[in-house]
């Protein structure tokens, strides 16, 4: 027998939320274990991730409801769903796929991040990515691209295939390995040993991308080690922070979050 998919979420489902929220010109791209999912890591993907610019978080939410989607109305802390985790990032909005009611943390929801609660080195998804796609973009691309993993069923969504409705093509937008990997290793430099909750999350994300580079030799993930050699790497995910700290103080010095930008 076949083991079980590792994602639950159906790849459709970030084409219909991207082309609702495209349609009303609100920028947003993939975030969470669904982003990981489309770079090609193996992990259980339950939910659909979406960030937007931080003036945004409440038309998204307000084309969402529009849309049949139930939003929860308990407050963050009281939700089943995400009210255990305190201390880590927390959504600002999240609506459920199915029938709208709790099954707590097993839930499946559509998670809307507000952009700068995460992304405070990155500038924000441009206003004109849903009707002009992107293009040599700095720090996200097409979930399309071929660059990326393909579908592997029980494994990773990959790539996403299929984006038309209607007749028209649903730019699904995730963010680049490298330029990621960068501003998760700051999130991490800034958390670490200061928010255990908010620290285990940087550290999952980084093995779960380590891990897809390894099993696919993700091409964009290649150009990473003139910002962070691979010993060093494996280092912090092994618990070693000495060497950890060396690697971000040079990539402080360097200036990698500016870098990041102009590429």
């Amino acid at each position: 027998m076949a083991p079980p998919p590792k994602y639950v979420v159906s790849p459709e489902v970030p084409i219909q939320v991207t082309d609702l929220l495209n349609q009303a010109q609100i920028p947003c791209c993939l975030w969470g274990n669904l982003m990981l999912s489309v770079l090609g890591a193996s992990v259980e993907v339950r939910d659909a991730d979406f960030i937007v610019p931080d003036q945004q978080a409440a038309n998204a939410a307000v084309v969402l409801v529009d849309n049949n989607f139930k939003e929860c109305k308990m407050a963050v802390d009281d939700c089943p769903k995400f009210g255990p985790l305190r201390g880590e990032p927390r959504p600002a909005r999240h609506f459920f796929l199915g029938d709208g009611t709790h099954t707590g943390e097993d839930s499946q929801t559509v998670n809307i991040w507000a952009h700068r609660s995460l992304l405070g080195h990155f500038p924000e998804i441009p206003r004109n990515v849903p009707s002009r796609g992107v293009h040599d973009h700095p720090y996200i691309s097409a979930a399309h691209e071929t660059l990326l993993p393909p579908h592997i069923p029980g494994r990773c969504i990959g790539r996403l295939e299929n984006l038309f409705v209607e007749g028209w093509t649903v730019n699904v937008i995730t963010f680049k390995p490298t330029p990621l990997i960068e501003h998760l290793l700051m999130l991490l430099s800034r958390d670490i040993d200061r928010r255990p909750p908010a620290e285990h999350v940087w550290r999952f994300y980084l093995s779960a991308i380590l891990e897809a580079q390894n099993y696919h030799g993700m091409a964009d993930v290649a150009d990473f080690e003139w910002a962070l050699t691979r010993t060093a790497w494996v280092a912090l995910l092994e618990d070693a922070p000495t060497s950890f700290d060396k690697t971000v103080r040079r990539m402080q010095a360097d200036n990698i979050a500016g870098r990041t930008q102009t590429r």
